[in-house]
Order: C-alpha cells, then sequence, then structure tokens
C-alpha cells in the first residue's frame, strides 16, 4: 500500500462537536459496499469511485431525479483509483496503489462503461484536464496533450521529488498550482515549467483557485487556508477555517461559499465573501459520516463518504444534498444568456494578451480556436463541454507550442454544438 494511503488510512479521528445544517439538506443517499471515495458530476450523471482494497469500482449514476438516483453501470478495476478527473466522454482515473498508472475509460454512454487504456506511469495521485492538456501529478506534474485520449503525448514536467510527491493540482491562467507533500504549495509557469512561487504548509492535501485572486487548499493540520494569489510569485496566507481532527481533505468553492470535507466533522461551508476574514456557515454531519471527497452541480452537493480507519463505524456511500447556500445567501447573478453569443475580443488590437467574452444559453460541448489568414490553426484554447453562462477566456499570444505568435491579423473561432461563430483580431508587437 502506499505511503498516502497509509497515512490517509491511519488518521485519528477526533470527534469534534457536530452543527446541525441548516442551509444543507440531504435528498438522498447511494450506499456502497466499499469506500466511496472520488467523486464527479458532469450533466445529468454522477460518476464516483467505490474504494475495495486491491480493487475499485468505478460506478456512473443517472440523477435526473436527485430524490431517486440511478446506478446505471459500474466496472470493476484493479488497485486504488484515488482521484479522477472528466472531459466530455472521457474519465481520467489516477491509480495510487498495486497497479500504478493512468486509466482512460470511455463514458460516452454512461449505462456501458468501457476501458480504452491504461497507462504505466508509476503511482499517480491526481488528474487535472483542461483545453486538451491532461496534467498528472506523481513524483511532481506532468503535462499530457490528451487530444487524442488513447494517444497521450508528454509535453512538459516539473519534479518535485526533492521535497515531497505531488498530490493534487489546479491549473489556472498559464499556472499550476500543486500541492506538494510535506512540501506545501508550490507555483509552476506552464510556459517556462519552471517555479515561481511557495507557501510552506506541511501537509497539504486538494488545491482549489477561485478566480486570478483567490485559492483555498486543504491541510491535514491547519484545516482550510485561504490564499492570495494576485502575485504567484509572492502568494500570501490570508486565513485559516481550522479543521478538526487532523483531516481535510476534499475543496470545491462557488459563489461566495467553499465547500471542504472534514472526515468525521463532515463537510463544513465556509464565506470567503472576506476572504481575510472566513465565516463558517454551516455544518453536515450525520452520524456515521466520514467526508472524504465532493463534488457541485448547480444546487446539489454530492459528498462521498467512507470507513477509513476500517472499523466499521462510519457509513459508506454518496449523499447527495440540497444546497440552499446557493438561493439563500449568495446574491442573485446576471441572468441567463438566452443565446450563443462570441464577443469581440477586448482589447483590439492588443499586446501581449487579450480577453474573449463569449455566451452559451445551455450546457453543451464547446471549442474555441485560433487560426491565421493562411487558415492555419495556431491555438486551441480550450475543447471542453461546460454548462450555461458567460464565461472570459484570456489569449497570451502563444501558440500550442508556447511560442509568441508574430505580428498580424488572426481569426477566433468558436464552435458550440452545431453552431459556429467566428472574429478578428489584432496581434500588434
Amino acid at each position: 500500500m502506499s505511503r498516502l494511503v497509509v497515512r490517509f488510512v491511519t488518521v485519528i479521528c477526533l470527534w469534534g462537536s457536530i452543527l446541525n445544517a441548516q442551509n444543507l439538506n440531504q435528498l438522498s443517499f447511494i450506499p456502497s459496499d466499499g469506500v466511496a471515495f472520488a467523486v464527479k458530476a458532469q450533466g445529468n450523471h454522477l460518476y464516483f469511485v467505490d474504494w475495495r482494497g486491491s480493487s475499485s469500482l468505478f460506478i456512473s449514476v443517472d440523477m435526473s431525479n436527485p430524490n431517486q438516483p440511478v446506478v446505471e453501470d459500474s466496472l470493476l478495476m484493479a488497485g486504488f483509483a484515488v482521484e479522477f478527473d472528466l472531459n466530455g466522454q472521457y474519465a481520467y482515473l489516477a491509480m495510487a496503489d498495486n497497479e500504478f498508472g493512468l486509466r482512460i475509460l470511455d463514458i460516452s454512454a454512461p449505462a456501458a462503461i468501457k476501458e480504452i487504456v491504461f497507462i504505466e506511469m508509476g503511482e499517480i495521485f491526481g488528474t487535472f484536464f483542461k483545453d486538451d492538456t491532461l496534467y498528472v501529478t506523481s513524483g511532481g506534474v506532468g503535462a499530457f496533450d490528451a487530444s487524442q485520449p488513447d494517444t497521450l503525448k508528454f509535453l512538459w514536467s516539473y519534479n518535485s521529488n526533492a521535497t515531497g510527491d505531488g498530490i493534487d493540482v489546479f491549473v489556472f491562467e498559464g499556472h499550476s498550482y500543486l500541492s506538494v507533500d510535506r512540501g506545501g504549495l508550490f507555483i509552476i509557469d506552464n510556459a517556462t515549467h519552471d517555479l515561481v512561487g511557495t507557501l510552506a504548509a506541511p501537509e497539504i492535501i486538494e488545491v482549489f483557485v477561485v478566480n486570478e485572486n483567490l485559492l483555498f487548499f486543504t491541510d491535514a493540520t491547519s484545516g482550510l487556508v485561504a490564499v492570495d494569489i494576485r502575485d504567484p510569485h509572492h502568494p500570501s496566507l490570508l486565513d485559516t477555517i481550522t479543521g478538526s481532527g487532523a483531516f481535510a481533505f476534499g475543496v470545491e468553492a462557488a459563489g461566495n461559499f467553499v465547500y471542504f470535507c472534514n472526515g468525521p466533522n463532515g463537510l463544513k461551508t465556509v464565506d470567503f465573501s472576506q476572504p481575510t476574514d472566513l465565516n463558517l456557515k454551516d455544518t453536515f454531519a450525520p452520524e456515521g459520516i466520514f467526508a472524504i471527497h465532493l463534488a457541485l452541480k448547480d444546487s446539489l452537493i454530492f459528498l462521498a463518504s467512507g470507513d477509513y480507519d476500517e472499523t466499521g463505524n462510519f457509513i459508506n456511500g454518496i449523499y447527495i444534498l440540497k444546497n440552499d447556500f446557493v438561493t439563500a445567501i449568495r446574491e442573485p447573478g446576471p441572468p441567463a444568456p438566452q443565446s450563443f453569443v462570441l464577443e469581440q475580443n477586448h482589447p483590439n488590437p492588443f499586446n501581449p494578451e487579450t480577453l474573449i467574452r463569449y455566451s452559451l444559453p445551455f450546457g453543451g460541448d464547446v471549442r474555441l480556436e485560433i487560426y491565421n489568414l493562411l487558415g492555419q490553426k495556431i491555438r486551441t484554447l480550450f475543447n471542453t463541454n461546460r454548462p450555461k453562462g458567460s464565461y472570459t477566456e484570456r489569449w497570451n499570444g502563444k501558440d500550442d507550442s508556447g511560442r509568441s505568435a508574430a505580428a498580424g491579423l488572426y481569426i477566433y473561432k468558436m464552435t458550440f454544438r452545431d453552431h459556429l461563430q467566428a472574429r478578428k483580431m489584432l496581434l500588434v508587437r
């Protein structure tokens, strides 16, 4: 068993006071025979890993009716799938015990999950997919071109072995934010592949970037930590919410709230409207819970609970919660877009970067690409599935190889389902 898994299993569970959740209400529960571990939501489906020691089940669930979830299929795999990420019809699983490597599944038909390929890579702890690039954590972080999922192409890597293993990674605005076991938070420039900033933390686990200013990570010693990342070269601590029981793991954020898993102390909800003064708002902690991971989808929370210390005292499965914070407390946002719109970039002309805004009237596959006047594609900014809403994408004036594009006129094209829109922009040097 890996050192990481041993460390998790031997966590001492100290029971703290349990708050009665006021805005997190249970709708249903999906029981599992093993530890319900990693969990993700996409469209009307939920996917989670049921860990059973030497093997794992990857399970798909139809969530069309959250009050009555329906398990559609499961795939038994050798080894421990400690984490995974989704990209449309594919799932990328990090295998961190018994059978080390990356497992890629086809989930285009959730009722008929298929394995595409298993790639031996050594022990992997995390995966993160963004813009056709797959980021994998192990002895640091590695980036792979995943435009063809069955033939990954290595792009670059950063090795953190001298300090500790790379555990989790979140990619945002050209930087990889890497949690390093015993090392803390490492910030890597994706263009140069250099370490540009660090923040010490004794036992950092998961990372979530909210925006260009704010990042959260969970630390098994400290709990939930808010970090100022306005200057990636000099990240700074803003505030901490102590995690009881020496266990803080999964973390997600939406609106003005961040949610983190605190083992036997349940799921905690924190208001970060003032990041320097975090405010614990609610806790969901029914008897028998051991909160490990979570996923957010609209007004729903999917919470994985598992018997981590193998005593038989904890309940294994997925809690489906109605999250009233998204309507009861959060300020209303702008109205949902009514049509597919690709706006003119700003600034235009630009040097060295520009912003591209777009709106989706409903969820679906969307792709944004940049072409030169010869019709040659020079950059794919992203190719993914996104929910309805308004978005902003940044182009730094570089091609897919990281080289600076020449001055001149370019065309950016967005494909959304069967719709196509295109606009021109001028890069000056």
